[in-house]
């Protein structure tokens, strides 16, 4: 299978990219000009993979002598800055302009990817038919991608397209930002990490599944069915703090209720995954320890 990847020098699209490799398919990965992440794939030497600088406003104009069977669309300005209008609703614009470069290269499978902040606060675990209340403009700019690559999909001859709604994926190669890898660093270095109260239940997924769970999505995924990407296993977030504080010998205690919790923050985020066990055959395949040892070593063996 030949693949377009966009967006894929972020935490879940490198790991893409590599899984997608040992499936024996060919990817060709569209990065951002200029973009400091673009030094995460320039070492990749293997002859089935190559990139482009083409960022989202170039995608009218891409061209390419390949044809493609897939395409997966992750690229997104305005994740950092959700509440920038303008810049959110752009990247919902050119979502479309996707899916039109993806049928123009030949693809007959499209993969959105959105995220659980197009749900907006719920109290059920998000499903394809959680009924979205968005309260960000990041969110709702989500929830309008969504809306114009389906319907953009829909006008293409037998084109097959899937929606993944992601929710806190974390892992190596994450940004510095991230709670889990900002605070191990902290940790590393004998610092205390602040916490809020670690009362908000949450769903964490390590990122060899998440992208395992879209590499599947591609094979085997139902046309026109949204799925929801998390581990399945929401527990109180203090749960999973404790274990990452635990190997440093830090008190947990000493560290929660140092910080309010943002408005935006889900206090609620639990993913509904019986489509991926039933369409995909899909589980996770590591647990949230198992998935924080692999992610502190890297940290420690990539200081910064």
């Amino acid at each position: 299978m030949r693949v377009i990847l966009t967006g894929a020098t972020g935490l879940i699209g490198l790991k893409l990219i590599e899984e997608l490799l040992d499936r024996s398919c060919e990817v060709m990965v569209l990065v951002s000009p200029g973009s400091p992440r673009n030094r995460l794939i320039t070492s990749m030497t293997s002859t089935n993979f190559c990139w482009h600088e083409c960022g989202l406003a170039e995608y009218g104009s891409f061209t390419s002598d390949l044809r493609f069977d897939a395409m997966v669309h992750m690229a997104w300005s305005g994740g950092l800055d959700r509440w920038n209008i303008d810049l959110n609703l752009y990247s919902a614009k050119q979502s479309a302009m996707a899916v039109r470069l993806a049928v123009r290269l030949g693809c007959h499978t499209f993969v959105g990817v959105g995220s659980q902040a197009e749900c907006g606060p719920q109290t059920e675990p998000l499903s394809a038919d959680t009924i979205c209340r968005p309260d960000t403009p990041f969110g709702a700019a989500k929830n309008i991608s969504r809306d114009l690559t389906r319907i953009e999909a829909a006008c293409a001859p037998q084109m097959r397209y899937m929606w993944a709604r992601i929710l806190s994926v974390y892992g190596p190669r994450d940004r510095e930002s991230s709670m889990v890898t900002s605070s191990l660093r902290k940790l590393l270095k004998g610092e205390t990490p602040k916490f809020s109260n670690g009362e908000q239940l949450w769903d964490f997924l390590y990122v060899d599944d998440a992208a395992r769970a879209l590499a599947d999505i591609l094979e085997l995924g139902k046309d026109g069915q949204i799925y929801v990407l998390g581990s399945g296993d929401a527990r109180p977030l203090r749960n999973y703090l404790e274990s990452m504080v635990r190997p440093f010998g830090v008190d947990l205690e000493q560290c929660l209720g140092m910080m309010e919790i943002a408005s935006t923050t889900p206090r609620y985020l639990a993913a509904n995954i019986a489509p991926l066990k039933q369409h995909l055959g899909w589980e996770p395949a590591f647990n949230f320890d198992r998935g924080l040892s692999l992610t502190i070593d890297y940290c420690k063996n990539n200081p910064v």
